[in-house]
């Protein structure tokens, strides 16, 4: 029931984002707050490179999870289509335990992935999954160096 709420509000802020779209342009001002909470969220994000020789990594650590974010720089983000010729450089995974319910102790809380970022190679897009939906996104030049500096 919980991850059909989750999923329910994430469906719910990803549409008034992706509503009030102009000529392909997102306009995220207002509902970027909701968006970014969600994101904020995560209790560990993983990062997995594509090339399995790789070892990945994880951030727990809340500052640097708020550092991670903030980074991204999502507010600058657009909607937009994948180009044809992409390649994966990486996954990152955003994983929350579920919400305490009366009755449950606090150490017996399973995590579940609540959003999964890909970016890709020498190209600055990125694609994020959210409860089996996908969304393309253009982002700054610097946001996809920053993404695939943590996949190498």
């Amino acid at each position: 029931m919980k991850k059909f709420i989750t999923i329910i509000s994430v469906i719910i802020c990803l549409s008034t984002i992706t509503g009030c779209a102009k000529n392909n342009v997102v306009d995220t001002s207002n509902d970027f707050v909701e968006y970014y909470s969600e994101m904020e969220k995560a209790q560990k994000i993983e990062i997995v490179p594509t090339d399995k020789k790789k070892t990945s990594q994880t951030l727990s650590n809340k500052n640097d999870i708020l550092q991670f974010i903030d980074t991204l720089a999502v507010d600058k983000w657009e909607l937009t289509t994948l180009p044809v010729s992409t390649e994966i450089s990486g996954t990152f995974v955003f994983s929350q335990n579920e919400t305490i319910q009366l009755g449950k102790n606090k150490m017996n809380l399973d995590s579940y992935e609540a959003i999964k970022i890909y970016s890709y190679k020498d190209c600055p897009y990125v694609t994020i999954k959210i409860a089996d939906l996908d969304f393309d996104f253009k982002v700054s030049k610097n946001t996809a160096k920053y993404l695939n500096t943590l996949t190498q």
